[in-house]
């Protein structure tokens, strides 16, 4: 058999070198497949996807592979001569709660394999420890880290102490509700439904009950709660590089997101006006220098509490903290130009820095990216927009318009940044390699 088709496993098995060499190609694209999955069923991008399947692939000598995603299959196909039948497999990608310990691992698998720090074989028994392996930390460590992200996110706005412990709970509940759903077979759809609901109606239990506090701030936490880890990002990097099948796919699957959040408050809205509470939005502010003093560490508290609920691994938390700090410090400062020209800039620097402070943590830089954007997402715009539209002002498709403009700016920006960022970045490489 071919050297470069030689899989270290398929040595011992007694079959003739055509047979031999039939398996390890099977092998080979059938290893490609399954981290694959893993890297695009956690929100890798498809750009990303096909070069980590392209390492399998260049690791086992199968030079001119072909891969074709869509964001629910994944389809490889090798063909060895124009005279040999081609090999084409074809796997479903199932929906993963997002899992950066995953990413994390698949990353230093697919290093080794460049490296030739470790064979197809070895890289296939790392595999399936990752698919056995449990989430790195246990279950209520994720839901704490839910609730100081929801808390984080209600001192973020300027709530009240009252605020703050509410949108804690509240973001705990919606998560609960969510895996509920999840193991029942429910759409995601309906959990981002009611999780706008419940938002909405613990919003008007506290107008009802405490009407000093302001409810708005709350629905606006909880709205940025349930918008954190929209995929937006990597449907407009899929766009760039020319994935707009996946890119379609994701942009849709972003805006059902929105639609079900915007439905679930809209219904709690008319709850409460059928129920003589009458809601009241807080009326938009643009952030001024003074806010740095708590919205640095508001910020570092709402990236660390969403990164540890979806497992980053601990040598990263201080890096997303930093980031989430440096993105919301620079936003508020190019917010005295502008409030979508502060979000883009924010979300430039998140994206100039966090290329090589990845390269140099052995992370993928997707993981220390979306965490680092959630303080920045547009909660308050959209539920005034919401709150606009439910009483009959048409101006509220304005607000609604401007929340959107932000989630593409900070999703083109920080793409900007990573390619701003792409000279450091062989340099810190670079520097890698060598010690």
């Amino acid at each position: 058999m071919p050297s470069r088709f030689r899989d270290d496993t398929t040595s011992d098995l007694g079959f003739t070198d055509q047979a031999m060499e039939q398996v390890a190609v099977n092998r080979a694209l059938d290893l490609a497949l399954r981290i694959g999955e893993l890297l695009l069923g956690n929100g890798a991008s498809s750009l990303d996807t096909v070069l980590g399947m392209r390492t399998v692939t260049r690791a086992a000598g199968l030079r001119g592979a072909q891969v074709d995603i869509t964001l629910t299959t994944i389809m490889i196909s090798y063909q060895g001569s124009i005279d040999q039948v081609p090999v084409t497999r074809v796997h479903y990608v199932p929906h993963r709660d997002l899992d950066y310990s995953v990413l994390e691992r698949i990353e230093q698998i697919l290093r080794d394999l460049r490296a030739g720090r470790t064979s197809l074989a070895g890289a296939r028994l790392r595999v399936d420890d990752t698919y056995n392996r449990p989430g790195r930390y246990p279950q209520w460590v994720r839901m704490l880290a839910t609730v100081v992200m929801g808390a984080g996110v209600g001192w973020l706005l300027g709530g009240s102490w009252l605020v703050i412990l509410i949108a804690g709970i509240a973001a705990a509940l919606i998560e609960m509700i969510t895996e509920f759903f999840q193991r029942s077979g429910i759409p995601r759809f309906f959990s981002y439904v009611t999780g706008g609901f419940l938002a909405t109606v613990a919003a008007a239990l506290l107008r009802f009950a405490a009407p000093s506090h302001s409810s708005s701030l709350l629905i606006a936490a909880m709205i940025i709660v349930l918008l954190a880890g929209m995929t937006i990002v990597t449907a407009v990097q899929d766009a760039l590089v020319g994935y707009l099948v996946t890119s379609g796919a994701r942009g849709l699957d972003a805006a059902l997101t929105t639609i079900g959040i915007v439905a679930g408050v809209a219904l709690g809205l008319g709850v409460a006006n059928h129920l003589g509470v009458v809601m009241a939005v807080a009326s938009y502010t643009p952030p001024n220098l003074s806010d740095l003093f708590t919205g640095i560490p508001a910020a570092a508290l709402v990236v660390v509490g969403f990164a540890v609920s979806c497992s980053l691994p601990r040598r990263g938390w201080a890096a997303v903290a930093a980031l989430g700090s440096l993105g919301t410090a620079v936003s508020v400062i190019a917010a005295q130009s502008g409030s979508l020209f502060g979000v883009a800039a924010g979300a430039v620097a998140i994206g100039l820095v966090a290329a090589p402070l990845a390269d140099w943590l052995r992370l993928p830089t997707l993981i220390l990216i979306i965490p680092a954007l959630v303080p920045l997402l547009p909660g308050l715009r959209l539920y005034r927009g919401l709150y606009l539209l439910s009483q009959g002002y048409i101006d509220g498709w304005a607000r609604v318009v401007e929340a959107v403009s932000i989630a593409i700016a900070l999703a083109a920006g920080v793409l900007l940044g990573e390619y701003l960022a792409s000279p450091l970045r062989r340099l810190t490489t670079r520097k890698l390699s060598i010690t």
